[in-house]
């Protein structure tokens, strides 16, 4: 009898399954566990830690540099700042208590007493305005360019304005009179008994040589008193203030009117200066 050959349904085999467990099949047909394959053990590399950045070194003629510009600066401050400062003209001045206090221990501290509070905040105040003397004049010629009118005022100092307003005024009117022509001007002067009625015609001698409309009052533009205290008591005195602002405001009020309505200032002729000369 012969045997037919039975065709076998491979379907559904999985051959790296069957491949796999050959190699683990014992005499008696069981299976052996399979091995698991050891992972591989970390190298150096992989566990070494990343390096920082490298650190530049400081050299030693950088930090020579460094206190050598430090120790300038600390010789220029103690030149401009801590250095003594003689007041002879002495003024009031008002600062906060938590500035003078601090004032107070930079002279004492780090100048050792050799310098008051007063000259300290006289040369730190000298030392801003020369610092920042340009911009403090575009400032200043900004605002003179802008005004409508001019109020000048000072005490009198025998018989006569103060000295700090004449070289003022001096300058302001010999360099730039053209900024103050058409202009409404006004002085005021204060003084303790006498003298005020020449320094009132001191100043108004600016305003008469340059064109400028002189605003009065209802009397001489002064004031009596050694203090405000007693100035506020000069009640004449401070009705002519008051009669003066009034006049000043309306007068500027007129020419701007007068602009609105095509009223300009007269054309001034060409200047014609006649020497007393021989």
């Amino acid at each position: 009898m012969s045997m037919g050959s039975r065709k076998v349904n491979t379907e559904g085999i999985d051959e790296e399954l069957l491949l796999a467990s050959i190699g683990r099949r014992t005499q008696d047909g069981t299976l052996r566990p399979a091995q698991e394959v050891p992972a591989a053990a970390p190298t150096e590399e992989d566990t070494a830690a990343p390096e920082p950045p490298p650190v530049q070194p400081v050299t030693r003629e950088k930090a020579q540099r460094e206190s050598g510009r430090r120790k300038r600066q600390d010789e220029d401050y103690n030149e401009l700042f801590l250095r003594r400062n003689e007041i002879k003209t002495r003024q009031c001045v008002y600062i906060s208590r938590d500035v003078h206090g601090k004032i107070l221990r930079i002279v004492n501290d780090i100048a050792g007493g050799e310098i008051s509070v007063g000259g300290y905040v006289d040369t730190v105040l000298r030392q801003h305005l020369e610092q920042h003397k340009e911009r403090i004049n575009e400032l200043y010629k900004k605002q003179r360019e802008t005004a409508d009118g001019f109020v000048f005022g000072s005490p009198v100092h025998y018989a006569s304005a103060s000295g700090m307003i004449t070289s003022f005024l001096d300058r302001a009117f010999y360099g730039k009179s053209a900024l103050f022509q058409g202009k409404p001007g006004a002085c005021i002067v204060s003084c303790r008994r006498g003298g005020a009625s020449a320094a009132f015609d001191q100043l108004n001698k600016y305003f008469t040589i340059n064109c400028m409309p002189v605003v009065s009052s209802q009397y001489w533009n002064q004031v009596h008193g050694n203090t405000p205290e007693e100035v506020k008591q000069d009640l004449e005195g401070m009705q002519t203030m008051r009669t003066l602002g009034n006049n000043m405001a309306w007068l500027l009020k007129c020419i701007a009117a007068g602009k609105a309505a095509g009223v300009d200032f007269p054309e001034r002729e060409p200047a014609q200066k006649t020497n007393f000369i021989r």
